[in-house]
């Protein structure tokens, strides 16, 4: 038996009895979420950090407040080539309208 025909018979009992898993394309998705996650993480970070520096820190009473808290609302932006959705801080100034 001459190496063609050996590599032509492993090809082809490779391809009948053997499950091939395709780790490369696992790994990659499994990366890609961990990585969409942090920088949702970051984002959610980065705007309650700039709603703290309008409002101040949470249940902290202070009389010279620029704005009040407003809850969240749903919003969503483009990561990662994706549109996911995030719910973004709001927040009022003291005589009512946005801030």
């Amino acid at each position: 038996m001459n190496k063609r025909a050996k590599n032509e018979g492993g090809k082809k009992a490779a391809s009948e009895g053997q499950l091939w898993l395709r780790l490369p394309g696992l790994v990659g998705e499994a990366l890609y979420q961990t990585v969409i996650g942090a920088g949702l993480a970051c984002v959610d970070e980065a705007l309650e950090a700039e709603r703290a520096a309008l409002c101040g820190a949470r249940y902290l009473h202070i009389a010279d407040r620029q704005a009040l808290r407003a809850g969240h609302v749903a919003s969503s932006l483009v990561l990662g080539g994706r549109r996911v959705a995030v719910s973004r801080p709001r927040a009022r100034s003291l005589n009512g309208s946005r801030a």
